[in-house]
């Protein structure tokens, strides 16, 4: 399915003469990481939690993303401004 969703994007973006896009798939393909849907889902409870103040979840949410799609850096930061003492 998010092969799907960025083949899209890349055919919207090519139609509107748009930059290409960075993805968080870009060093290693959905095919090649089976968790990236499980990653995505722990960033997106991961901001949840964090839009209503609950940080450690946050935190936690984070982490697990972090844990499943290593090759996603913007995880990795959003981690380190939650626990910049650790």
């Amino acid at each position: 399915m998010l092969e799907l969703v960025i083949e899209l994007g890349s055919k919207i973006n090519g139609g509107l003469k748009l930059p290409a896009l960075k993805t968080a798939s870009a060093t290693v393909p959905a095919s090649r990481n089976p968790k990236q849907f499980d990653a995505l889902m722990a960033l997106s409870n991961a901001l949840d939690a964090e839009d209503r103040g609950d940080r450690a979840t946050a935190e936690t949410h984070y982490r697990t993303a972090a844990a499943l799609a290593p090759e996603y850096k913007p995880v990795q930061t959003r981690v380190a401004m939650l626990t910049p003492n650790r």
